[in-house]
């Protein structure tokens, strides 16, 4: 619900259990439309941590994708460097710094994390790029109460 999307403050555990649900959905829906196992997995186990402490299903390192990896990082690094209702953006600097202590904790790939960093520039351009096309589109959707709804 976009009152909790855009909520700014912290979560309540009824409105965390409601964000975190997202994942589930994800794989509800995608198995029903999509042929592509991988690819279902890959969205659905972002949240997973190698450490076994995510979620939807509490993975482990053996049992969470590549894909899925790669997702989780992707989506911890955007979460960081994006303005929220909540708190201000990092800077991709910061967020990097962020995402080595949580790999040293063993919950994301530090492979991946490497990856990041050392394209970092690419990345941060392409970034910019997309999450101001995301803006835009975020905006006129919002503005136009029948797509919204």
């Amino acid at each position: 619900p976009v009152d909790i999307l855009e909520k700014p403050a912290r979560l309540t555990s009824n409105e965390f259990y409601t964000m975190k649900s997202n994942v589930f959905h994800t794989y509800r829906i995608l198995s029903r439309f999509i042929g592509d196992k991988d690819i279902v997995e890959w969205a659905s186990y972002h949240h997973e941590k190698l450490n076994g402490k995510g979620y939807p299903f509490r993975l482990r390192a053996n049992r969470i994708p590549l894909g899925s990896r790669i997702m989780a990082v992707a989506d911890i690094f955007t979460a960081l460097t994006e303005d929220r209702p909540y708190k201000k953006s990092l800077s991709s600097r910061e967020a990097i710094k962020i995402l080595i202590h949580l790999a040293e904790k063993g919950e994301i790939d530090s492979q991946t994390v490497k990856i990041l960093e050392k394209n970092l520039k690419f990345i941060d351009r392409s970034r910019k790029v997309s999450q101001e096309k995301a803006a835009k589109f975020y905006r006129e959707i919002r503005n136009n109460p029948l797509l919204y709804e």
